[in-house]
């Protein structure tokens, strides 16, 4: 995998800046931070598998009717006690179950509240959850190496060279041809991921 600095000093060459007269390198890495953010979203509105992560080292208490989402957690997938898999609602009505709930139980809904997960039921014993989620991005440094195994290198490298360009010109239309950009970079590559060979049948 490539390290961001090695990126940033590809993007030099389509800047013209190789002595870095023009772009400092601090610079150039938040604009490939800015960019990597994008991509992390466009990746969550594709279910793409390159942001799914698990964790089953989360455990709703007895007495207990909420847990905190894992560190870099950024949307749900789905909530499960052992092979039962919870209902996701929407938070009102959670709060609108509670009202009507006496006794603890083992609870079947859950809502996202911020940075938690609320359930309708006060837990009457320990439940280990497992979640699934997408992941957030995590902010690049130079020494770093470049996210999803570098298969997003030049799309993340050609968004520094279009944020550096754009940046004198207050060009309005730049964040959306930078997202749709973005967006052709990741559905390809997400398709061919996803795409599952039929298989053979007979007498047909």
């Amino acid at each position: 995998m490539a390290l961001a600095s090695t990126i940033i000093t590809s993007a030099r060459y389509d800047l013209r800046d190789t002595g870095s007269t023009e772009y400092s390198n601090a610079e150039l890495l938040d604009y490939l931070n800015r960019a990597q953010v994008q991509l992390y979203s466009v990746l969550h509105s594709l279910h793409s598998d390159w942001v799914h992560a698990s964790d089953t080292s989360t455990t709703l208490l007895e007495d207990g009717n909420s847990v905190s989402v894992p560190t870099d957690f950024s949307t749900v997938r789905s909530v499960w006690i052992d092979t039962d898999m919870l209902s996701k609602k929407d938070v009102d009505f959670i709060y609108y179950k509670r009202k009507h709930i006496t006794g603890a139980a083992k609870p079947v809904f859950y809502a996202t509240e911020a940075q938690t997960f609320i359930f309708e039921h006060t837990a009457d014993q320990d439940y280990d959850l497992t979640i699934y989620y997408n992941k957030d991005s995590t902010a690049l440094e130079s020494s770093g190496t470049m996210p999803f195994n570098s298969k997003f290198d030049q799309p993340l490298r050609q968004m520094i060279v279009l944020q550096a360009k754009s940046r004198n010109e207050y060009d309005i239309m730049g964040d959306a041809a930078i997202y749709d950009f973005l967006m052709d970079a990741a559905l390809g590559n997400v398709i061919s991921r996803n795409r599952q060979p039929k298989g053979y049948r007979l007498n047909f």
